[in-house]
C-alpha cells in the first residue's frame, strides 16, 4: 500500500522517468490516489477487463504459471530503497479503461471497493474509487486520442 499514487501522461519514458514522487508539476494529466497499492489495482482492472490468453494444449505437461503483474510490468524507474516507483500502465488495461462504459466503470469500482474493503478493512483508502477510476479511464482515453502513455508512480 503507498501513500501517494498518481497516474499521469506524458508522452514517452524518459520524460516519465523525469517525474519525481509523485506525479507530474506544471498542468500535466494526473490523477491522484492515496494509501492503496497500485500495482494491485492495475492488476484488479485488468483482471476484470482483460480475459485471460487460452489455454494451450500440453500433452504431459504441467502448465505453466502465469507470472504475477509486478513481474510483468514496464519499470521506468524501479522500486527504490523509499518504496517508490513508476511504471507504464499495460496497453490492453490502458485501451480497455478508454473504452469502458459508465456502467462497467461504476461495477468494477464496486468490487474493487469490496476487494480492498476484505483486504485492509480500517486502513481502506478514503478515495471515492469510483470517481478516481472514471478520470484514470479519462486519462486513458486522452492517451489513446494523443499517442501518449498512462504511467502511475506511487511512494
Amino acid at each position: 500500500m503507498s501513500a501517494d499514487i498518481t497516474f499521469f501522461l506524458v508522452p514517452d519514458d524518459d520524460r516519465a522517468r523525469a517525474v519525481r514522487c509523485c506525479g507530474p508539476k506544471g498542468g500535466l494529466p494526473a490523477v491522484a490516489g492515496h494509501w492503496f497499492s497500485a500495482a494491485d489495482a492495475v492488476e484488479t482492472w485488468e483482471t476484470y477487463f482483460v480475459p485471460p490468453p487460452p489455454p494451450t494444449r500440453r500433452f504431459l505437461r504441467r502448465p505453466r504459471p502465469q507470472p504475477d503483474l509486478w513481474d510483468r510490468l514496464r519499470w521506468i524507474v524501479p522500486i527504490s530503497h523509499d518504496a517508490s516507483g513508476t511504471f507504464a500502465v499495460p496497453d490492453p488495461v490502458t485501451h480497455a479503461l478508454a473504452a469502458a462504459t459508465p456502467e462497467e466503470l461504476d461495477d468494477l469500482a464496486e468490487q474493487w471497493t469490496e476487494q480492498l474493503r476484505r483486504e485492509d478493512g480500517d486502513e481502506m483508502t478514503d478515495d471515492d474509487l469510483a470517481a478516481l477510476l472514471r478520470a484514470v479511464a479519462q486519462l486513458a482515453t486522452t492517451a489513446l486520442d494523443t499517442g501518449g502513455t498512462l504511467y502511475c508512480c506511487f511512494c
